[in-house]
């Protein structure tokens, strides 16, 4: 789920529901701008299931992927099902 607008998004997700039984120590949170197509990895978030993403820039569309890392490694990321625009949720975006 994430909420968006024009500079900037606040995601929040679900923890895996097998976690291997070992501990998450931490996720990856990775932001994708679509027009270049390239994956950012935007920060590593640890004890929480929500982030911050500042710096977007109004009128790009984006995707986010989330994953978790442990003892075992890094899972296989979880990607948003659509792409976001940023923009503000009320009015114009320009």
């Amino acid at each position: 789920m994430f909420d968006v607008y024009q500079n900037r998004c606040h995601l929040t997700w679900s923890p895996p529901l097998d976690d291997g039984g070992l501990e998450i120590e931490y996720y990856v949170v990775e932001v994708q701008d679509v027009g270049t197509g390239t994956w950012t990895e935007e920060g590593r978030v640890q004890g929480d299931t929500q982030c911050g993403i500042p710096d977007l820039q109004l009128g790009h569309a984006y995707n986010f992927r989330v994953s978790c890392h442990n003892a075992l490694g890094q899972s296989e990321p979880l990607t948003t099902d659509r792409e976001i625009i940023a923009k503000d949720p009320w009015g114009l975006s320009s």
